[in-house]
């Protein structure tokens, strides 16, 4: 089994009303970049938020909603017959 590095730049598309994806297809807009691994809030592509509840840890750039990351990756040794998965480590 190969490992392939995709850290690095990907494009990102915020969805706070969660409208992407509908029964007529994807539609999104990739407009920005950040780089992973990362979260929305450490790339700070959310609004600052001011608010601060006492007695927790409140991120300054919460963010709710859905998060579209695309990227076009090539394959140094691809081969169409060959499997392929994509794992993502603590999505939320």
């Amino acid at each position: 089994m190969k490992f392939y590095d995709l850290s690095g730049a990907w494009e990102l598309c915020l969805d706070p009303e969660k409208k992407g994806r509908t029964g007529e297809g994807f539609d999104v807009s990739f407009r920005e970049t950040m780089e992973l691994p990362g979260t929305v809030s450490e790339a700070k592509k959310s609004p600052f938020r001011e608010e601060r509840n006492t007695g927790y840890l409140t991120d300054p750039y919460s963010y709710e909603g859905y998060a579209w990351f695309a990227k076009d990756v090539a394959l140094p040794d691809y081969d169409a017959g060959l499997h392929y998965t994509l794992t993502l480590e603590r999505t939320r």
